[in-house]
């Protein structure tokens, strides 16, 4: 265990063993370890950003392919909301269960979670795809969000365990943004593959494709991966962890505001995951409302192309953020998904189809990886820099990640009973333009509280920059 050779215990040897002298032995055990450094933080980065990118790949096929497969098994569109409710009902059940598991029962060890949340994933992808029942189907689908969220804690675990400080773990918040969103696009662009519209071949050869991907990237990188160093239990349960987190959250000035925009995002986020390939292959690629057809399972596959265009540039911009301003950066990207979501439901309204509507979703991209990055950087942070938080990194992680849960319960009772009033998707999409433009001011004020404190770029090793250091002042 590379990790455990961190700490070496020197005992008096004496006259040595089996004749060899005290000295002979340690120069022995010195050689050992110089042949078992353990593995640099970088590599560790990289490694553990490829385990991440699996429950990303996982998501993209999932939210791309859900609602079609539900909507051509015979289920209305105003119940498929509450099938969705299985996400942020896992990711704030699972998480913290697992978390619980593993700091208790395993005393801190994280790979068997993950090599069990794999098998787990895999399993329930190639049956979810297979599923030619209405009841299989969401069986599938909910065995399939609670085997990703219990991968992405210890994930996140695993990160906070081997990273020695915030800066590197900040620098590792980039890379899991960087890998999650190139998992995305290939997990889109497997969607886009076109079977002469036999939606059912496709379904099989989609969810086969991306099992395939989790279980042979999740497992080389899992082995390759150190242990966390093992630990006794502290004895406290999640939900009380959980409650410490969010009482910090509520302190902060910073996070109080980020948390809240965060979760008025996410609504406009919750209705582009459930309904966004549905409404493109209708409305973008003129798939029909029949989503048995080979006309539709064809759109379809143009609109997980389409996805797979957003994740392109969610890609190709995270690479570029360093040294922007943090306001303008979040409340602009912001802005932007309010104009293109808001122009998606006034199109839907007046009944256009044209495949130019395709390309308001590439755009997303945009504030896709702003929403990704820019939030969890200024928990990372507060978590640096804000005495409050020291000891309790791991609690405020786990209780703003509840921000992106809220949304998706709210989304799950809400959608369905206004998309059944009103029998379309433009009510959804004008809701989910008018929570983000609120979230946009939100997001203005956040960054000029984070101003304010001297943080206010987004800086070139991850995380912002501090102002008074762009100044060269060596006020602290």
């Amino acid at each position: 265990n590379p990790v455990s050779l961190h700490r070496i215990v020197l005992v008096d040897v004496g006259e040595g063993v089996e004749g060899r002298s005290g000295a002979k032995m340690l120069i022995e055990i010195q050689e050992i370890f110089e042949r078992k450094q353990p593995p640099s933080y970088t590599a560790i980065v990289i490694v553990l950003s490829t385990v991440w990118s699996c429950t990303q790949l996982a998501w993209a096929v999932q939210n791309a392919n859900v609602t079609p497969k539900l909507r051509a098994l015979g289920v209305s569109e105003e119940a498929i909301p509450i099938i969705w409710i299985a996400g942020p009902t896992s990711g704030l059940l699972v998480q913290p269960a697992v978390g619980y598991i593993s700091d208790t029962l395993l005393e801190n060890r994280r790979k068997p979670v993950c090599y069990v949340a794999i098998a787990a994933i895999c399993m329930s992808l190639v049956a979810f795809g297979f599923a030619t029942t209405v009841t299989g189907t969401i069986i599938c689908f909910w065995c399939l969000d609670l085997s990703i969220n219990a991968l992405m804690d210890p994930c996140r675990a695993l990160l906070a365990n081997l990273l020695p400080d915030v800066a590197t773990q900040t620098q590792a918040t980039f890379a899991f943004v960087t890998t999650g969103t190139i998992a995305r696009f290939l997990g889109y662009l497997v969607g886009s593959f076109s079977t002469d519209g036999d939606s059912a071949l496709r379904m099989h050869i989609v969810f086969c494709a991306a099992a395939v991907y989790v279980a042979i990237i999740g497992v080389l990188a899992v082995l390759w991966l150190p242990e966390a160093p093992i630990r006794k239990p502290s004895g406290s349960n999640p939900f009380t962890e959980a409650a410490a987190g969010l009482t910090l959250v509520a302190e902060s000035r910073v996070l109080r505001l980020a948390f809240l925009a965060q979760l008025l995002s996410y609504i406009a986020w919750s209705a582009t995951f459930m309904f966004g390939s549905d409404w493109l292959a209708q409305y973008a690629f003129d798939g029909g409302d029949d989503a048995t057809s080979s006309q539709f399972t064809y759109a379809l596959s143009m609109a997980n192309l389409t996805l797979a265009g957003m994740s392109a540039l969610s890609v190709c911009l995270s690479l570029v953020l360093s040294g922007l301003p943090v306001a303008p950066l979040w409340t602009v990207a912001l802005l932007s998904m309010s104009l293109c979501l808001g122009f998606l439901g006034f199109a839907t309204l007046m009944g256009w189809h044209t495949f130019w509507l395709a390309v308001p979703f590439i755009l997303l991209g945009f504030t896709w990886v702003c929403s990704e990055a820019i939030p969890w950087l200024m928990v990372a942070e507060e978590i640096s820099f804000n005495p409050a938080f020291e000891g309790y990194g791991g609690r405020v992680v786990a209780a703003f990640n509840i921000s992106q849960c809220i949304p998706g319960l709210i989304a799950a009772v809400a959608f369905g009973p206004l998309q059944g009033l009103t029998h379309s998707l433009a009510p959804l999409l004008i809701l989910g333009a008018v929570s983000v433009a609120i979230a946009a001011v939100l997001a203005w004020f956040t960054g000029q509280q984070l101003g304010e404190m001297g943080y206010d770029k987004v800086g070139e090793q991850g995380g912002t920059t501090p102002a008074h250091e762009e100044k060269g002042s060596k006020d602290p």
